[in-house]
């Protein structure tokens, strides 16, 4: 029985005492509207079978109660654009019953509630929703109950599921797959069983509620969620994160699997030229097959070839060659931990502040990169950590710089370290940073590690070279401690150490080019003794202890940059 208009409703009654008695309408309704459908049987041992079909354009609602014995019962709702609620309840009275529903909404909001109360109870509920508010609601009770959910979330979802049995037997499945935010409840008069599970996004805040044995599961959320089990006897409770790998190949968009994965997951890179900016703001592991076979490569826009942010973000970077032009390598913004490890970046002809810029986040390594830049248009830095907390760690990296654009005064920094607060701290070792752009340029003043005034870190520069800058190590650190041993300082054109700040430099044991150790006049703090050998100088207003220095290199000078 079609109807083609807003309103219309339909009533349908069954009073025989036959063995069957089948209904079935289909409505089609074009305007906004609602249609409803009863179909009752009042007496006998009769099988009911009841099907519809609502499809809408707007708001609507639809409803089916079924009263006997022994019946199937089923209902379908959809509306391809609802601007408004879609709603649908089933209601089946007698014993021995199976009832389902399934809801699919496409537009701003939907609502559906299956309800069954007899002996063996079984209820299935399946929604979804692109868009809007879905909210559901599931009850069963007496005999030995089973309730079941499958949701298809795009916006807030609620769901809600209870189950009330005589038996010694209840159990509450949920599963949830996309965007989710909202409420999931449960709850039993006896023992129960729950388990939800689903990549979920979002905020997810699960309850559930036994009077006796209570155990509950949550699979594969990745979510900021709460997890509250209460039971009389015994409960339990876990929640299991299960981490999926993408797999990206030369054909394909290392974004969109970036886009796709969640928290913990894994997107593996296989051997390619990519040209696409990324931004990732998930805790994922991001890794290339090889440094030189997978490739990063700038493309269009001005932001950077990879940014990475988002509160309490964890990030394991490596495997990658980013070609980065003249552009911004690496930004970091907020991270709650990374691992920048083994990669190849490569610079030419930049203008930025920086090449690499981590900031605002906390414990940090970034180890085994080759730096390469070339011709820098501009001052600036070539790895700039700013406002990092925790323990951060600069390790393994070569870092070389070739001269700036013909007639261009530009330099590049190598490593520079700035307002970090009081009690975090730096390890730097193991680098080989070299400045050979002084063979080509006029003015500079450059510096292979600098610590701003801001800086109040605990500083330690370990089992490094660095050499060809104007000053190996520039600091006008406030506070905090500097320790310098076991370096090479050596070829630096201005100094090996220029310390103009509050921090006095405990430099012992360092290599400075030359046997009788360091020169330029500095007085050793502890010893009282002039550094006045033929190596490279310490200058500056701040202190320095220097004896003893070692008359042969810890790690050699290599000029020429890795191949």
């Amino acid at each position: 029985m079609p109807g083609t208009c807003a309103g219309l409703e339909v009533a349908l009654s069954a009073e025989n005492g036959g063995d069957s008695v089948t209904i079935s309408s289909d409505y089609d309704l074009e305007d906004d509207g609602s249609a409803s459908e009863d179909a009752t049987v009042c007496f006998g041992n009769l099988g009911i079978e009841d099907h519809r079909t609502v499809s809408i354009s707007g708001s609507g609602s639809a409803s089916q109660t079924a009263s006997g014995g022994r019946h199937a019962s089923s209902a379908k709702f959809s509306a391809t654009d609802a601007t408004g609620t879609l709603s649908g309840t089933a209601t089946v009275t007698p014993g021995y019953l199976y009832a389902t529903q399934s809801i699919f909404a496409a537009g701003s909001s939907a609502m559906a509630g299956l309800e069954l109360a007899n002996d063996n109870a079984l209820t299935g509920l399946s929604s979804s929703v692109l868009s809007g508010y879905l909210e559901t609601v599931q009850n069963a009770w007496t005999g030995s109950s089973h309730t079941s959910s499958s949701i298809e979330a795009g916006g807030e979802t609620t769901i809600n599921t209870h189950a009330e049995s005589s038996s010694d037997n209840s159990q509450i499945t949920t599963s949830i797959q996309g965007n989710f935010q909202g409420n999931i409840g449960a709850s039993a008069d006896t023992s129960t069983n729950t388990e939800q599970e689903g990549r979920i996004t979002g905020q997810f805040e699960s309850t559930v509620t036994a009077n006796q044995e209570t155990n509950h599961r949550v699979l594969n959320c990745d979510s900021t969620y709460g997890l509250n089990a209460q039971a009389g006897t015994n409960s339990g409770q876990s929640a299991i994160s299960n981490p999926v790998t993408f797999d990206v190949d030369s054909d394909g968009k290392i974004q969109d699997a970036i886009d796709a994965a969640l928290n913990g997951d894994t997107v593996n890179v296989a051997a390619g030229v990519y040209e696409e900016n990324l931004a990732i703001g998930t805790s994922i592991t991001l890794a290339g097959i090889n440094a030189p076979s997978t490739i990063i490569r700038h493309v269009g826009t001005l932001s950077p070839v990879i940014t990475i942010q988002g509160p309490g973000t964890l990030v394991d970077l490596s495997g990658f060659t980013i070609d980065a032009g003249s552009y911004q390598a690496i930004y970091a913004n907020g991270l709650a931990g990374a691992s920048i490890r083994d990669n190849q970046i490569m610079s030419t002809g930049t203008d930025q502040d920086s090449i690499v810029e981590i900031e605002n986040s906390q414990n940090i390594v970034f180890s085994g990169n080759n730096l390469y830049v070339d011709s820098p248009a501009s001052f600036g830095s070539v790895v700039e950590m700013n406002g990092l907390s925790g323990s951060n760690e600069f390790a393994y990296n070569y870092l070389y710089i070739l001269g700036p654009q013909a007639g261009l005064p530009a330099y590049r920094d190598g490593l520079d370290i700035s307002k970090s607060p009081e009690g975090a701290s730096f390890s730097i070792f193991e680098n080989t940073m070299v400045d050979a752009s002084y063979l080509s340029s006029g003015w500079r003043n450059s510096y292979g590690i600098g610590l701003d005034s801001s800086n109040e870190a605990n500083v330690n520069i370990q089992q490094n070279s660095l050499s060809g800058w104007d000053h190996g190590i520039y600091s006008e650190q406030s506070v905090g401690s500097i320790n310098v041993n076991n370096n090479d300082l050596v070829g630096n054109t201005v100094d090996g150490i220029m310390n103009n700040g509050n921090a006095v430099i405990d430099a012992r044991y360092n290599y400075w080019g030359s046997e009788d150790g360091p020169g330029g006049g500095a007085i050793d703090s502890i010893l009282g003794m002039a550094a006045d050998g033929a190596g490279d100088k310490i200058a500056g207003t701040g202190k320095a202890a220097f004896y003893p220095w070692r008359t042969t290199p810890v790690k050699g000078i290599d000029w020429l940059p890795p191949v």
